[in-house]
């Protein structure tokens, strides 16, 4: 992203100001309106019907409609290029083989009377971090559900 920048946007009457974020990538489209200008507009957006609504300064339903002609040519030449592009198929051997990393954990009983209170924590976090983790977790142990039986409406 190389910036932002705050334009006027005007449709149908209405005037609201814009941030805008600038990139330098290529992309079929001029600008994106996003979701704070579609509320600000009160807007509903079909992609399916290529327009937007919104109400207008005179309470009636205001309607863009997206050019389709353009937006037709745009599928067909992008098709048309997919399908001009040269593919190359390519095998080789793998250069290492991808070992799945193993977590490293240990089991710390919550509840010395209830063995199937347990929870893992990570071995790799300083002492300091895992006693305050399993000393607040001893104290709030009946905030947590256990088992389904103690979630409510489940």
């Amino acid at each position: 992203m190389i910036g932002t920048i705050r334009l006027p946007v005007y449709a149908g009457g209405i005037t609201r100001t814009v941030k805008f974020s600038v990139i330098r990538a290529k992309a079929p489209y001029n600008s994106i309106l996003g979701t704070p200008w579609l509320h600000s507009m009160k807007a509903l957006p079909s992609t399916y019907h290529q327009c937007i609504k919104f109400p207008g300064k005179d309470g009636k339903t205001q309607t863009i409609r997206g050019y389709q002609q353009a937006a037709r040519e745009l599928l067909i030449a992008t098709v048309k290029m997919q399908q001009q592009a040269s593919l190359v198929n390519s095998v080789s051997k793998p250069l290492n083989k991808i070992y799945p990393q193993k977590e490293e954990v240990r089991e710390v009983a919550i509840d010395e009377s209830d063995q199937t209170k347990i929870i893992r924590v990570g071995v790799y976090l300083s002492d300091d971090v895992c006693s305050r983790i399993i000393s607040f977790i001893k104290e709030n142990a009946s905030t947590f559900a256990w088992k389904t039986s103690d979630m409510k409406g489940i």
